[in-house]
C-alpha cells in the first residue's frame, strides 16, 4: 500500500593488482588515485588510474513520495515528502 522501497547501492572500482589506493584529500574518501608499486617518482599524476567507492542507503515510501531517510557519503537526509524514490 505505501510501496516501501529500500535503496542499497554499494559499488567499488578497485585499483589494478599491486597498486595502492590513495585519497586525493582528507575529505574525499569516495574517489582515490591508484599509486603503482614503485611510487610516484617521475610519473604524471593525471595519467594514474583512479578508483572509486560509492555507498548509499535509503528508505522510501514510494507510493506516497515520502523519504524516510537517505544516507549518502556522510550526508544524512531525513523525513521529507514529495521526494520520489531513486530508480
Amino acid at each position: 500500500m505505501l510501496g516501501i522501497k529500500l535503496v542499497f547501492d554499494f559499488r567499488e572500482a578497485q585499483c589494478p593488482p599491486g597498486y595502492t589506493g590513495q585519497s586525493p584529500s582528507i575529505q574525499d574518501d569516495e574517489d582515490f588515485r591508484c599509486i603503482p608499486p614503485g611510487g610516484l617518482r617521475g610519473l604524471d599524476l593525471q595519467s594514474l588510474p583512479m578508483g572509486s567507492r560509492h555507498r548509499q542507503v535509503g528508505l522510501y515510501l514510494a507510493n506516497v513520495d515520502v523519504r524516510v531517510f537517505h544516507l549518502d557519503r556522510g550526508n544524512y537526509l531525513w523525513l521529507a515528502r514529495d521526494v520520489p524514490a531513486p530508480p
